[in-house]
């Protein structure tokens, strides 16, 4: 509960001028199917003899992060094209966020998710995403032009007529981003985390640069558990989509069970088959 009102608070100080209705409206824009009771916080209950981690530690991502909406209990996980890919007896829920591509990939969805964050707190114009170590593209620019790559391949961009923000400009932006971004893009944008600094919205990137025939894999860490007596013990509750595109989900541990939290040892064995890993956050939340 504490958490919940601490998210409250946070987005209705960050959305100053707006009434509490719109405040509602205006947490999870790509909600379909919104229901305030039906959230990972109010539906994923916390394993017996740990607590939900510390709300002095939170920051205003962490907390939406750990608020956000899910489908209806009896949704499956489906590719873009509605078909079933997986059935909800080995899954934890289905996050309400839509599959904008066939193309979408498991490093796109911490950046879909950032993006609507920034929608909701107003920031997202302002707010810089790197292709490369030296590319960077905002909406806010998008709106006002166009990026293009020069003959060599340098991100080039041009001044146009400014164009009206509405949800079509949005998924523009998104398909163009996503369609450039792989693990290695992604952690562009990242700064390592220690594993005992886990914590709500951070990433699992298995990935090495060095090695051209990596493809890699990106788990995103929806919230955290924590032993009141051992703050080192901690369970993990997590998500991640895939090839083909489908809905974002929150994984079991193996083998699967009722049960909804892994162990570090669980989670990182449950991934084992994309390589070692590393956690990281966004540089900026």
């Amino acid at each position: 509960m504490k958490r919940i009102v601490l998210f409250t608070l946070l987005i209705m100080f960050a959305l100053t001028g707006l009434n509490s209705a719109q405040v509602i409206n205006n947490n999870y824009p790509f909600s379909l199917e919104y229901n305030p009771q039906r959230t990972l916080i109010n539906t994923i209950k916390t394993p017996a003899g740990y607590q939900r981690y510390p709300s002095k530690k939170m920051d205003i991502y962490m907390a939406w992060i750990t608020n956000l909406p899910l489908k209806p209990k009896e949704h499956p996980v489906v590719k873009c094209d509605k078909q079933i890919l997986m059935g909800i007896d080995s899954i934890s829920g289905v996050i309400d966020l839509s599959v904008t591509s066939k193309n979408q990939k498991d490093a796109d969805l911490p950046v879909q998710l950032m993006f609507e964050y920034m929608r909701a707190i107003r920031q997202l114009e302002k707010y810089p995403f790197l292709l490369t170590a030296t590319d960077t593209v905002t909406y806010g620019k998008w709106l006002n032009g166009s990026y293009t790559r020069d003959a060599r391949g340098n991100l080039i961009y041009k001044k146009g007529e400014p164009r009206e923000s509405d949800e079509r400009e949005y998924y523009r932006y998104l398909e163009f981003v996503m369609a450039k971004n792989e693990n290695k893009t992604l952690l562009h944008n990242l700064i390592p985390v220690d594993e005992t600094d886990i914590a709500p919205g951070c990433l699992y990137i298995q990935f090495d640069p060095d090695d051209p025939d990596s493809t890699g894999h990106t788990a995103l860490i929806l919230d955290v558990a924590v032993n009141p007596n051992d703050e080192k013990d901690i369970r993990l509750l997590a998500g991640w989509g895939g090839n083909p595109a489908h809905n974002l989900y929150i994984a079991r541990p193996y083998p699967v069970s009722k049960r909804q939290w892994f162990t570090l040892d669980e989670f990182k064995k449950r991934l084992s088959e994309y390589g070692n890993g590393k956690f990281y956050k966004f540089k900026v939340t």
